[in-house]
């Protein structure tokens, strides 16, 4: 079964320098389960670039948070940004890279 449309939600600080061969490896490995997929990063004010890493990547949404707020809230921003796309299926990683895209099932 293919679904419909996949959101993958990421909240991130200071994750500039993996982030993107991160979410290429994700959406690689996922491409094949949804015939739209898309991320939403949330910034927790990161300093370094990570905020505009994706700028003009149509398939990432970056929003960067108006304050600093530990990774709870930044999570919290995160799935409210997927879920405001509709998905069928909601799936959440940490931008550290700490999962495989090879962890998605197949």
């Amino acid at each position: 079964m293919t679904l419909r449309h996949l959101a993958i939600v990421m909240p991130a600080f200071n994750e500039a320098e993996g982030i993107r061969g991160f979410i290429d490896e994700i959406r690689e490995c996922v491409s094949p389960l949804a015939d739209r997929v898309t991320f939403h990063v949330a910034d927790d004010r990161s300093t370094d670039t990570t905020a505009t890493v994706f700028d003009g990547i149509s398939d990432v949404d970056v929003e960067v948070q108006p304050l600093n707020r530990g990774h709870g809230p930044t999570a919290l921003a995160a799935y409210r940004a997927g879920l405001a796309a509709d998905p069928d299926l909601l799936v959440h990683v940490d931008g550290d890279g700490q999962f495989y895209g090879s962890d998605f099932p197949g």
